[in-house]
């Protein structure tokens, strides 16, 4: 037999061997995943059981949202969309998952590349669970229902002067929305934060220039406002 033929052979051998055992594996893993697994028990559909291709096409489809909504719906409220994600549409688990944590710390944990942790510190990607609660700890205060209710009063009179603006620029081309809510959420933050008014929404620009002292608005000598409907 030709030595050609032989490496041949030999090379299809190898790669039908590999091919067996990826086949082999993936099978294994689908089969654990589907009925061995932690979250076997949680209801979802059936391809999120057993591999991350139903929340890749979810994520990249661009209706995510309303596809959790739909499998929400359909299983009830606490959804597997993934081998190690599941999904809970109630408050409380909100509260469970981000508020501070005194027992089973142990059972704290997140995984996906958008929850993993950066390194800076944040709550939302903080995998060690005593370090979470001590994050969570200093935050929750801003979070009560005391201090959230302090804060109405301020989202009140952004969302009201939003709305009166949109309908004072608003016509038969409308306005580009974009740009309005940027507005909206870039006053309110800084309300919120700083208790200053940037101007953005009264004045109808972009405060480039930054904060430069607490009453510091939008100034027109600069050319970033315009009197015409945006």
């Amino acid at each position: 037999i030709p030595a050609a033929r032989v490496h041949v052979v030999a090379s299809v051998q190898l790669f039908t061997a590999i091919c067996l055992l990826i086949f082999a594996y993936c099978s294994a893993r689908a089969i654990y995943n589907s009925y061995f697994h932690p979250l076997s028990k949680y209801p979802g559909p059936k391809l999120a059981a057993i591999s991350c291709l139903w929340w890749v096409y979810a994520s990249l489809s661009g209706r995510y949202p309303w596809i959790i909504e739909r499998v929400i719906k359909k299983y009830g409220n606490v959804v597997r969309i993934g081998p190690n994600e599941l999904v809970f549409p109630t408050p409380q688990a909100a509260k469970d998952i981000y508020q501070a944590q005194e027992k089973d710390m142990e059972l704290f944990v997140q995984v996906g590349y958008d929850a993993l942790d950066t390194g800076d510190g944040g709550i939302s990607g903080e995998t060690n669970p005593v370090r979470h609660r001590e994050i969570a700890k200093k935050l929750a205060p801003a979070f009560s229902n005391r201090s959230l209710k302090t804060k109405e009063a301020v989202i009140h009179q952004y969302l009201d002067l939003f709305v009166h603006r949109i309908a004072e620029h608003g016509g038969p081309d409308g306005v580009e929305l974009n740009r309005w809510t940027n507005w909206l959420g870039l006053d309110m933050a800084a309300a919120l934060t700083y208790r200053a008014d940037m101007g953005h929404l009264t004045e109808s620009c972009y405060f480039r220039d930054g904060v430069r002292s607490s009453g510091s608005r939008c100034m027109h000598s600069q050319e970033l406002c315009s009197n015409r409907a945006l």
